[in-house]
């Protein structure tokens, strides 16, 4: 009885893999999101301003785009602030996830009081987050006026909770004996930290700061209460009268560059995961040779 529920289950599971209304799911799911980025791109070499009618083939939206000193200027604004909230971010997180994990063994309540104060800015939303920090900018006014160094501080302090949430549970499910070992054999336990637990820690901490960087480059509203006169591509677009082409052009070369450095990053990974950490080439020992071994 239970080999032929197993086999009803499996014939199931396959059926329904292999059927056409699966098949027709993704391929919507797929349109859904990547019809609109295309429609982005086609019109960005579109001569005309229209979005919806395409007149003729042309460049003139990136040669407007170089041009433009404004959008360029924000543009820079934008990235340098993504990368140093995501640098300084991803340091505080990371050293602050080790920390609580710590803490924790001993002082349940007061981690679980912290993770959960930890979450409250990813789950408030944007505006009282920035009407919260514009507040606290405007009260330290005569020492610090808004600008760049507040849009910059504000980044830190939204971003710091998403890399703590993606490195927290990663470092509680390291093997501890790893620390003590590598402590046994002399390391000290800054060694230990850097040589054997960050390692460790390195896919979370990487996607920690992926996630970190995307929600710096991506942000407006706590950018537009803090930012004082300073503006990122976010707050440049917002102020824009009408629609200007140039964006379809600036939009197509941002996801030109996000699918080349994640088709490098795959390629990186796939080469380097078939060797070992000295280089040598992973051979995987099949049944058999393991019984002649």
């Amino acid at each position: 009885m239970l080999r032929n529920r197993k086999k009803k289950v499996l014939n199931s599971s396959k059926n329904w893999r292999g059927g056409w209304l699966y098949k027709l799911y993704v391929i919507l799911i797929v349109i859904f999101f990547y019809a609109p980025i295309i429609s982005i791109m086609v019109f960005s070499f579109n001569s005309g301003r229209s979005a919806t009618n395409f007149e003729s083939f042309s460049t003139v939206w990136y040669q407007e785009l170089l041009e433009n000193d404004t959008l360029l200027n924000s543009l820079g604004v934008t990235i340098s602030i993504a990368l140093i909230a995501t640098i300084v971010s991803t340091i505080i997180g990371t050293l602050g996830a080790i920390s609580l994990a710590n803490v924790s063994k001993n002082h349940k309540v007061f981690t679980n009081f912290v993770l959960n104060v930890n979450n409250i800015p990813i789950v408030n939303p944007d505006i009282v987050t920035a009407v919260s920090l514009m507040v606290l900018f405007m009260a330290v006014s005569s020492v610090l006026s808004m600008g760049y160094i507040t849009m910059l501080l504000a980044h830190i302090a939204f971003c710091t909770p998403y890399v703590i949430i993606q490195v927290y549970p990663k470092v509680l499910r390291l093997d501890k004996n790893l620390i003590e070992a590598a402590m046994d054999l002399g390391a000290s336990r800054k060694q230990a930290i850097y040589k054997v637990m960050l390692p460790e820690l390195r896919p979370a901490i990487i996607s920690g700061a992926l996630m970190a960087f995307t929600m710096s480059f991506d942000d407006f509203i706590i950018s537009y209460f803090v930012g004082g006169q300073t503006q990122n591509i976010s707050i440049y677009i917002y102020s824009m009268k009408r629609f200007n082409p140039v964006v379809n052009a600036l939009s197509t070369i941002i996801f030109l560059v996000i699918v080349i450095v994640f088709v490098g990053i795959e390629i990186f990974r796939s080469k380097h995961s078939n060797y070992d950490e000295e280089g040598n080439s992973k051979r995987y020992i099949t049944f058999k040779e393991e019984e002649e071994l």
